[in-house]
């Protein structure tokens, strides 16, 4: 009964998780579909985000889908790695003027272990 224990909930968790492996352009495509078709809430967690002036930068098209999904009163939830302040600045800085609810994670509530 023990060994079949654990093979029952990998099935079941093999049944009801929807996870992907994206690489690449596919990330991209995936993750701005996600964001576009959002009704009601989206929770995002980042170790990095970097935002630069070049209006190819795919990264800022995310972010305006971010801001737009806030702007059709999408819940809108993002928290970002304090240890990567400089590079997370302006994605942090264009979230808040939008009002997204963004943070940064803090030593008693870290991104990842």
């Amino acid at each position: 009964m023990k060994r079949i224990l654990p093979l029952i909930i990998l099935l079941l968790l093999s049944i009801t998780s929807n996870a992907q492996m994206l690489m690449g352009r596919e990330y991209y495509d995936v993750v701005k579909k996600h964001i576009s078709s959002a009704k009601d809430s989206i929770n995002i967690a980042m170790y990095f985000v970097i935002m630069d002036e070049s209006t190819t930068n795919p990264v800022n098209d995310l972010v305006d889908e971010v801001i737009k999904a806030h702007q059709r009163v999408v819940r809108v939830k993002v928290v970002l790695e304090d240890g990567k302040f400089k590079e997370n600045t302006q994605a942090y800085k264009t979230l808040q003027r939008s009002g997204v609810d963004v943070h940064f994670d803090t030593s008693t509530r870290l991104l990842h272990l």
